[in-house]
């Protein structure tokens, strides 16, 4: 438009054009790209070793064994778990970094708690109902007696957050929080490294994949 020898250009708005929404994610290799950075890391290595509906049937039809273990090197540490039939059939392996100012074996283990709670919480809000209660074994007995139950809210006071290790322990505990009360992980303990004086084929089942978690621990790092 000209208007006393000046040109004025009048542009015409774009059509606004909407994305089209995705679908929810339906699996949990599709979720875990959906995840926020500190929970996507908790899956950094997902590898299942059975196909996806071959571990969803198991979980909703069987209890099943989910065996974590930590590895801790300055400045680095790790996590790492599997997940097996009763039977020893392993299905799934996940492993991932154990952030922290300092490394040590209670942290590492507490990711590897924590990663798989989440997963079993994901699980729940994927498959439709419940899915069986897996029991959880882990090889640090403290670990084990803060990821058995949520503590009382007189134990959850300010000064307990002063610990250098409860970010972890709280995400645990509001992980369990959310998961339904009939599909909650049983937590046991299991002795670590046995490995060193039974030859593995001798093992329990729990104590071999607790040599296969330290295993991808220790990979990872």
């Amino acid at each position: 438009i000209e208007s006393q020898g000046t040109l004025r250009v009048r542009m015409m708005p774009l059509p606004l054009v909407i994305p089209p929404e995705l679908p929810p994610p339906n699996t949990f290799i599709s979720l875990v790209s959906t995840l926020d950075p500190w929970e996507k890391d908790l899956f950094d290595c997902c590898k299942f070793l059975v196909p996806y509906h071959r571990v969803v049937q198991q979980l909703c039809t069987h209890n099943t064994l989910l065996v974590t273990d930590g590895a801790a090197a300055n400045p680095c540490a790790a996590f790492g778990w599997l997940l097996s039939t009763l039977a020893g059939e392993r299905m799934l392996e996940i492993s991932g970094p154990a952030y922290g100012a300092y490394s040590n074996s209670y942290r590492s283990e507490g990711y590897g708690s924590l990663s798989s709670h989440r997963f079993v919480y994901w699980m729940t809000e994927l498959v439709t109902g419940d899915i069986q209660p897996p029991t959880l074994y882990c090889d640090n007995e403290s670990m084990v007696q803060a990821s058995q139950a949520i503590p009382e809210a007189w134990k959850r006071t300010p000064n307990s957050t002063k610990a250098s290790d409860y970010d972890v322990v709280a995400e645990i505990w509001a992980t369990r929080d959310l998961i339904p009360i009939n599909s909650q992980p049983v937590v046991l303990h299991v002795k670590g490294h046995q490995d060193k004086k039974i030859p593995y084929e001798s093992l329990p089942l729990p104590a071999q994949l607790n040599v296969d978690a330290d295993k991808l621990a220790g990979d990872y790092i």
